[in-house]
């Protein structure tokens, strides 16, 4: 992601300039006068190693040139390129793109460094003044500065006890360091002179291994000449979607244009210029019964809706690819348009939002998308298609998407069956599609009275709580204020400051943890939020979204969650706490109908099996094969104790240790 996006920044700042990306192919010698040059440093991580193959083709595809010379640094042929560059006639001006310091030592009229502050697109470009501002020191006493302080991303030694202003401060008062080494009697610190008298040759050897080399062999490669291909567009875009790039490719996108940058749609352009006909829905059941249809709807409140009729109709399309029929219309509700297909066979995106998901679903373009890009955020249609190159000239309205459905699902077909999820696709998530709707339309049963016995014990609790905060304040404020909160906590009681935020200090839930100890106020401020958080979310908003019955309709996310799992919203009730107490038993408030039960049923910890099975990992097996909870053992290992002396905070550091190597936790992070 973040070489891409660099790579991206480069083309839409700069435009297609002739670029060279260089790449290590050994040590220049310095390993043979230093041997424990980058000695500290560690072997790639698992996750970057893989991708590591796919780097070179991803700059070919930009137009750039990659560039290796055996034996030496990237560094050494960066500084050799634009040394070759001041020598044409005119000099060529080059920018180093890069996040290494020594090599600021480059930097000249005719040179110039880019780097990164905060974040791969957040960067400054140098010249000799910014490097002076920055380091204190001109270019060209780079190397005599890294000589003093060393580096310890190289680790260059150095002299010890001597940082970059100390460094500074030595060259901007004796010009070198040959001239710091010559002058030690005249330098302050006893310490200090003995440090620099004890590694003068240290300090010689960091200079000598910092010092960039600039008349290597560039195999070839005459600057003069050199020129970038224009962007491979197709390549491009194909491998950012393989690795859900999704931003970078957006960047990207904007910088060649979205229509030029688009690949060719894989699908007949008949399915994007059907003629349409505004028709009803009993045009839409006389279609031939057995054709596959795309099917779109407008909500009332869109532009195009308020467009027709009284802003109560629904406007629909409703595309047939086997014989090019498209019909146009609307329709009171979206069941209706259901019910007009029948038994069809039908792609739709989103289907649940029809109100009714149609009796022969056979594709559905945002759950495909989901199971293509799990990673994704959010799948707006025609954001998917325009992503396709589809829907760059077509207009806007549901007949458009309906074609453009089509089109997408041609694509999306392909695409599921390379990878090989149409099993997945067909058999768990489309069916997973009409149960979940089902499950929204049935809601829950909710216990209001219990929910608002427990709102009044918690307003009685809280209230309490506030009198105390109040009274040990010594003031009365509006406690659900972050300012005045600040200002009570900082200000008048004098508690420590943790972080700073834009408009002040910070007092949430991290700082106050941070500061419990300091006041007895803190525990009462943190239970008090509790208190009415789980209030405001829950007890008092929960019953006013019941219907008639005393149910409650949750809408549930399929394509939300990258692991698979659901999620849901409008409202959310799986963020109902469920390890304290007050979360348990709002929980609990959600009941059966009478003479029915609610079924609580899990898989027993199914990742760690799966893990155990395919890594053949004989200590999970052994655990699963004794029936012995694996967490808890996973807790005995960590811990050093006995199973009976695992308490609940232990078992749950290990579990999330045991689940985080399944998605992907490492030594890196």
């Amino acid at each position: 992601f973040g070489f891409a996006s660099m790579l991206v920044k480069i083309l839409t700042d700069y435009g297609p300039k002739a670029t060279v990306v260089v790449w290590d192919a050994g040590s220049s010698g310095r390993k043979e006068v230093y041997s424990e040059y980058k000695a500290q440093r560690s072997s790639r991580p698992d996750l970057l190693r893989e991708q590591w193959p796919h780097l070179e083709p991803l700059v070919d595809a930009f137009g750039y040139r990659n560039l290796k010379v055996d034996g030496y640094e990237a560094d050494d042929v960066i500084a050799s390129i634009a040394e070759q560059a001041k020598t044409q006639d005119p000099p060529i001006a080059v920018m180093v793109v890069t996040g290494d310091r020594d090599a600021y030592q480059l930097v000249d009229d005719q040179v110039s460094i880019m780097t990164t502050s905060r974040g791969i697109t957040d960067t400054r470009v140098y010249d000799r003044e910014g490097v002076i501002d920055r380091y204190g020191i001109p270019p060209e006493l780079v190397p005599d500065f890294i000589g003093l302080k060393g580096d310890t991303s190289d680790n260059i030694p150095g002299v010890p006890g001597i940082g970059d202003k100390t460094a500074a401060d030595l060259l901007q008062r004796f010009g070198s360091l040959e001239t710091v080494l010559d002058s030690i009697d005249e330098i302050s610190g006893a310490k200090r002179k003995q440090n620099l008298t004890e590694h003068s040759e240290d300090a010689r050897l960091s200079k000598h291994l910092a010092t960039a080399k600039r008349d290597i062999p560039l195999n070839g490669l005459d600057v003069a000449e050199f020129v970038s291909e224009p962007p491979d567009r197709s390549r491009l875009r194909d491998v950012f979607r393989e690795f859900e790039l999704r931003d970078p490719l957006r960047r990207l996108e904007e910088a060649l244009g979205s229509a030029e940058a688009a690949a060719p749609a894989p699908v007949t352009e008949r399915a994007l210029f059907a003629r349409p006909r505004e028709g009803t829905l009993t045009d839409v059941a006389r279609i031939v019964a057995d054709a596959e249809v795309a099917l779109a709807i407008r909500t009332p409140d869109t532009p195009e809706g308020a467009l027709f009729g009284d802003n109560q109709q629904w406007r629909f399309g409703v595309y047939a690819d086997s014989t090019e029929e498209l019909v146009i219309g609307q329709c009171a509700r979206p069941e209706e348009l259901v019910a007009a297909v029948a038994a069809r066979p039908v792609i739709a995106h989103d289907a649940k939002s029809l109100g009714q998901v149609p009796s022969h679903l056979v594709h559905d373009t945002e759950v495909a998308a989901y199971l293509l890009e799990p990673a994704r955020r959010a799948y707006p249609f025609r954001e998917l298609c325009e992503e396709r190159g589809l829907a760059t000239d077509v207009e806007d309205g549901a007949g458009a998407d309906a074609r453009l459905m089509q089109a997408l699902a041609a694509w999306q077909r392909e695409e599921v069956r390379g990878r090989g999820l149409t099993d997945l696709l067909m058999e768990v998530e489309l069916p997973i599609v009409r149960i979940l709707r089902e499950m929204e339309q049935a809601g829950v049963k909710l216990n209001t009275e219990g929910l608002h016995a427990i709102s009044e014990r918690v307003k009685t609790e809280a209230d309490e709580l506030e009198r105390q905060i109040f009274e040990l304040a010594g003031v009365q404020f509006t406690l659900g204020s972050p300012r005045q909160l600040e200002e009570v906590l900082f200000g008048k009681l004098g508690l420590s400051r943790k972080r700073r935020g834009k408009t002040g200090y910070s007092t949430d839930a991290r700082v106050l943890q941070a500061i419990r100890s300091e006041h007895e106020i803190i525990p009462r401020i943190e239970r008090w939020r509790e208190l009415t958080k789980l209030a405001q979310t829950y007890l008092d908003a929960l019953p006013l979204l019941v219907d008639p019955g005393s149910r409650l309709h949750t809408t549930f996310n399929q394509t939300a969650a990258t692991t698979g799992r659901l999620s849901s919203n409008n409202p959310n009730l799986q963020n109902i706490p469920i390890r304290t107490p007050l979360g348990r038993e709002i929980r609990a408030c959600i009941i059966a109908e009478p003479g029915h039960l609610l079924v609580s049923a899990d898989y027993s910890q199914v990742e760690l099996r799966l893990l155990a099975h395919i890594a053949s990992e004989n200590v999970l097996k052994e655990i699963f094969g004794r029936g012995e909870d694996v967490h808890t053992a996973t807790a005995c290992r960590v811990f050093g104790v006995e199973p009976e002396q695992i308490d609940p905070a232990m078992r749950s550091k290990s579990k999330m240790i045991n689940y985080g190597i399944v998605y992907g936790l490492s030594a890196y992070g």
